[in-house]
């Protein structure tokens, strides 16, 4: 019950036990003589239990603002999609125990292979995942079993999945049944505004939604989802490694009539392409969506220069115009236009400016696009990055199908 209905019942029940107790008093006082007996043993009952009740309506009050201060304070980190930059954590890194249970090596393993799962399906929201993780933990106890229960004899694998879902091999298989539980629950209407229980009720039709309440209220599925969740290492990638740079900077050979002969972009390809996340490579405020080219650019606060993401389809976009976003935030998705090969054509436009930090020697001196024969004001995404200390193209999780504009 929320916490002023809460309060608002125990007003009623405060009021309903005064007035009863205050006309008992009164009526054993009357015995002895006297309607101002009456009267006032009435207002004393009433006024001895309003010393009692009134405290407890306000620790009720107080209690029930701090539990709601708490889920307020919770929402935006539930609510934020879990940045491509995010890595797993070795198993040993899951926790043992959480407040429901302890857990064994091989119950970790499944936990390591949902949470590797969500990472690898990208633009997961923490709420999702966390919800992910409870489902698991009541349907299987973080077991891949190869039987159902009482309720249905044909369901199997971690998330309990039935036959009409996928064939046995799918269904015993962690990843798979990862996806699947998430495909399921992204389905239920509304599904993020649902408690995470009532969502994972709907999209597993058991039989109570209650029964999946506790691993979320009491904090296992968070626990054991963010032990296993490594931000150190979030770096700006554009997209979750490994990919691979498809078409280099500055002058190339067109294999199209449609190509231009210099390029002043890196364009990425890689796994799960069309329809990869794009990650923010850095902060700032989103300028331009749209266009020709189905992109978006966000200008960067630091050097005013705008960081340009192009072949998204318009739909695929998960930002809005002036929106500010962070490093490693979702963007969008990758799409294509020209009738090209979907990818991601990432380029970095100077805007006219140098940026004092350039002109004063902190940052070393980048080439400009028209100085090496190109079109003006672009500059070499890679050694933009490189005044942050990132890599774009880190050797182990990043390879070059191409020779030309490393």
């Amino acid at each position: 019950m929320p916490a002023p209905a809460v309060v608002a019942a125990a007003g009623k029940a405060a009021t309903k036990v005064a007035k009863a107790a205050g006309r008992a008093q009164a009526r054993k006082l009357a015995k002895k003589g006297g309607t101002n007996l009456y009267f006032l043993g009435g207002a004393l009952s009433v006024l001895m239990l309003g010393l009692i009740f009134v405290p407890v309506i306000a620790v009720t009050i107080f209690l029930g603002a701090s539990v709601s201060g708490l889920s307020q304070e919770h929402d935006p980190h539930e609510a934020g999609v879990i940045s491509g930059c995010v890595l797993i954590q070795p198993v040993d890194a899951a926790r043992t125990e959480t407040t429901n249970a302890s857990w064994t090596l091989e119950q970790r393993k499944i936990a390591y292979e949902i949470v590797n799962a969500v990472l690898k399906r990208g633009g997961v929201t923490y709420k999702a995942a966390y919800t992910t993780m409870m489902t698991a933990m009541q349907e299987s106890a973080l077991r891949n079993i190869d039987h159902g229960d009482t309720l249905r004899e044909d369901t199997i694998g971690v998330f309990q999945i039935g036959p009409e879902h996928g064939t046995q091999q799918q269904r015993m298989t962690p990843a798979w049944a990862t996806n699947n539980f998430l495909d399921r629950l992204e389905e239920v209407e509304d599904w993020q505004e649902l408690d995470p229980w009532e969502a994972a009720h709907r999209a597993q039709n058991n039989e109570r939604a209650s029964d999946y309440q506790r691993w979320y209220t009491d904090g296992d599925a968070q626990a054991m989802t963010d032990s296993l969740l490594d931000s150190s290492e979030c770096s700006g990638l554009p997209l979750t490694p490994p990919y691979n740079i498809v078409s280099g900077y500055g002058a190339r050979t067109p294999e199209a009539a449609n190509e231009s002969s210099w390029h002043p972009a890196w364009d990425f390809n890689g796994e799960g392409i069309p329809g990869a996340v794009v990650y923010a490579i850095r902060p700032g405020v989103v300028s331009s969506i749209g266009g020709a080219a189905n992109g978006l650019s966000i200008t960067d606060p630091e050097s005013g220069f705008d960081v340009m993401y192009l072949h998204m389809y318009p739909e695929d976009v998960l930002v809005t115009h002036g929106e500010e976003v962070e490093v490693g935030q979702p963007i969008g998705r990758v799409g294509g236009a020209f009738g090209y090969a979907e990818h991601l054509d990432l380029r970095i436009s100077t805007n006219g400016l140098v940026p004092p930090n350039e002109q004063l020697g902190v940052w070393p001196k980048l080439a400009r696009s028209e100085l090496e024969g190109g079109p003006e004001d672009w500059v070499h995404p890679n050694e933009y990055m490189a005044w942050f200390g990132i890599d774009l193209c880190p050797p182990d999780q990043c390879s070059y199908t191409t020779d030309e504009g490393r």
